[in-house]
């Protein structure tokens, strides 16, 4: 959480900004290429883990995306602890 901000994601393929002041509607809202399975928001970056693979960087803004990896077939998760990215996927594999 961003001083007033929640960050989420679903099955929608959507990754969300709400305002937990007005939280009748979203501030910002991304649709994303594939289902994102997790988000981790830590030292003003938004990283997200997705069904396919890919671990984006994200702008916690804005939700503009600053950088992409694919790094598996399948991220179940992802943590960002502090200069690093740690991620648990589906196949046990990093590409």
């Amino acid at each position: 959480m961003k001083d007033n901000f929640v960050y989420s994601c679903g099955e929608d393929r959507r990754i969300v900004m709400v305002d937990i002041r007005n939280s009748s509607k979203p501030a910002f809202g991304l649709w994303a290429n594939d289902y994102v399975r997790s988000v981790c928001f830590r030292n003003n970056q938004l990283i997200c883990g997705t069904n396919l693979g890919m671990i984006a960087v994200l702008n916690p803004d804005n939700l503009s995306v600053c950088s992409r990896l694919q790094v598996s077939t399948g991220v179940r998760q992802v943590i960002h602890s502090g200069g690093a990215v740690l991620e648990i996927s589906r196949d046990r594999s990093f590409k």
